[in-house]
C-alpha cells in the first residue's frame, strides 16, 4: 500500500513540475519531461508486473530517490533561465521547425560522408567476419571489437549516428535515396550489437520527428508499430549470439519476451535490490566522471576504466537474472554518494536546460540535434546513467564542430517573454 501511495505522489509531483515548465518555456518538450515520464512509466510497469514475471517487489527507497531526485534535477535546470532573464533575453519554446533544406551543399556533404562511412564499415565487417570464422561467431565480443570496437571504425560509428539523426531531421516522404542511406547506416549500427547505441539513435530520431511535426500522435497503430520496432531491434541485437545458434524458434522467443521485460525493468529492479540488501553508497565517484578519467589515463599510458559495470545484483526470485544497471539517479547515488550525487544531478539539470535554451535562441540546426541527442540520454535514464560514457561527449562535440562550418539555419521565430 505504501508503494502505491508513493507512486501516486510521484506522479502528482511530475505533473506539477511539468505544468510549471509549460508556463516557463511554453513547451512540454523540456529535459524534465523527457527524463521523468519514461522513468515513471517503467516504474509503473515494474510496480504492477514484477510479481507476474517472478521479479522482486520494488523497495520503498526507489520511489523516495525519484521523488527527491526529480526536483533536484529541475532546480538545477532553472539556473540558466535566471541568467537569461538577467540578460533580458526571452524564450519562446519549440514551435514547428522550418529547416533550410534548400542548402543542398550540406545535404550532399552529409550523404557523401554517409556512404564513405558505409564503405569503410563494410570493409571492417568483412575483415571481422573472416577473423571470427563465419556467421555463427558474429555474436561474440571479439567480432564487435574487430568490427567497430576501437580505432577509426569506432569513431565512424559515432559519425554514422550523427548522419542518421541529421538525415531523419531533413527527411521528406519521397526522398528514397535518403531513406535507403538511413536504412544502411542503421544496419551498420545494429551489426555492432550494442543496444544503447541502437536505442539512443532511435530515441533521438523520434524526438526529432516529434519536434519537426510539432505534435505527438498516440494512435493505436503508432503505439503498436513503436513497440514492435523496439522489440525487433532488441531481438536483432541478439540475433547472431542466440538466434543463429538456436534451432528451437518457440523456446528462444519465449526467452526473448521474458528477457525483454527483464531489460525494461532492470534499472529499477537493480536499484531496488541494492537498497534491499542495504549495500553501501558513494563506492566509487570516479565512475561518474569516467570519460575524462579515461582520456587522462590514455594520455598517461594507464589502462582505462571499464565502461561496462561489473557490479551485478540478482533481480528475480530464482536468482537466474542479474542486473548491472541502476537507473540514472541510482547509478549517481550508488557511486557518488549523497553530496557528490546531489551536485552531479544539479549540474546535469543545469547543462540540460542550458542546451535547451541555447537551442531555443539559436538558429543553427546542429544545436538542436545536440539537444535531441543529449535528451536521448535522459530518456533512457530508466535504464542507467549514460552521461558517464564518451559517446555522450564525443557526438555532441562533433556536432558542435559541424555547427562551426555549417550555415544551415532555422527561419526566424517569434521570441516572447515567459509569463
Amino acid at each position: 500500500m505504501v508503494n502505491e501511495f508513493l507512486m501516486v505522489f510521484l506522479i502528482i509531483e511530475i505533473v506539477v513540475f511539468s505544468y510549471i515548465d509549460k508556463i516557463l518555456y511554453n513547451s512540454f518538450f523540456t529535459p524534465f519531461n523527457v527524463l521523468a515520464y519514461p522513468i515513471t512509466v517503467i516504474l509503473l510497469i515494474a510496480t504492477f508486473l514484477n510479481p507476474y514475471f517472478h521479479f522482486r517487489q520494488i523497495s520503498i527507497e526507489v520511489y523516495s530517490l525519484f521523488i527527491f531526485g526529480f526536483p533536484v534535477f529541475w532546480v538545477g535546470g532553472q539556473i540558466p533561465i535566471l541568467i537569461v532573464s538577467r540578460m533580458k533575453k526571452t524564450i519562446s519554446g519549440f514551435t514547428e521547425s522550418k529547416y533550410n533544406v534548400s542548402d543542398e551543399n550540406l545535404k550532399s556533404s552529409i550523404m557523401i560522408l554517409s556512404w564513405i562511412i558505409i564503405a569503410v564499415l563494410f570493409y571492417s565487417f568483412l575483415k571481422a567476419y573472416q577473423a571470427v570464422g563465419g556467421v555463427t561467431n558474429m555474436g561474440s565480443d571479439l567480432f564487435a571489437y574487430l568490427y567497430a570496437g576501437s580505432g577509426i571504425t569506432g569513431h565512424l560509428l559515432a559519425l554514422a549516428i550523427i548522419c542518421i539523426i541529421y538525415l531523419v531531421t531533413i527527411l521528406k516522404k519521397k526522398d528514397y535515396l535518403i531513406i535507403i542511406t538511413i536504412a544502411v547506416l542503421s544496419v551498420c549500427i545494429i551489426l555492432y550489437q550494442v543496444k544503447s547505441w541502437i536505442y539512443m539513435t532511435l530515441v533521438c530520431c523520434i524526438l526529432s520527428y516529434i519536434h519537426k511535426n510539432n505534435k505527438i500522435r498516440l494512435k493505436a497503430k503508432h503505439i503498436f508499430l513503436l513497440a514492435f520496432t523496439i522489440f525487433s531491434l532488441f531481438e536483432a541485437s541478439y540475433f547472431f549470439s542466440i538466434h543463429i545458434n538456436t534451432k528451437n524458434f518457440l523456446d528462444v522467443n519465449i526467452f526473448f519476451i521474458r528477457h525483454f521485460v527483464g531489460y525494461l525493468v532492470a534499472g529499477v529492479n537493480g536499484l531496488s535490490e541494492h537498497f534491499a540488501y542495504s549495500l553501501p553508497v558513494g563506492i566509487d565517484p570516479d565512475v561518474l566522471f569516467m570519460p575524462f578519467i579515461n582520456l587522462t589515463n590514455v594520455i598517461r599510458g594507464i589502462d582505462p576504466m571499464p565502461v561496462v559495470s561489473s557490479y551485478f545484483v540478482p533481480i528475480d526470485l530464482k536468482g537466474e537474472l542479474t542486473s548491472n544497471v541502476k537507473t540514472i539517479f541510482g547509478t549517481i547515488f550508488i557511486f557518488g554518494g549523497y553530496f557528490i550525487g546531489i551536485i552531479y544531478v544539479l549540474f546535469l539539470g543545469f547543462i540540460s536546460y542550458l542546451v535547451m535554451i541555447i537551442t531555443y535562441i539559436s538558429r543553427n540546426i546542429w544545436y538542436e540535434l545536440i539537444y535531441f541527442f543529449l535528451m536521448s540520454g535522459l530518456f533512457l535514464g530508466w535504464f542507467d546513467l549514460y552521461f558517464n560514457i564518451l559517446t555522450l561527449i564525443e557526438i555532441p562535440f562533433i556536432m558542435f564542430l559541424f555547427s562551426l562550418i555549417s550555415r544551415v539555419k532555422f527561419l526566424p521565430e517569434t521570441i516572447r517573454q515567459p509569463k
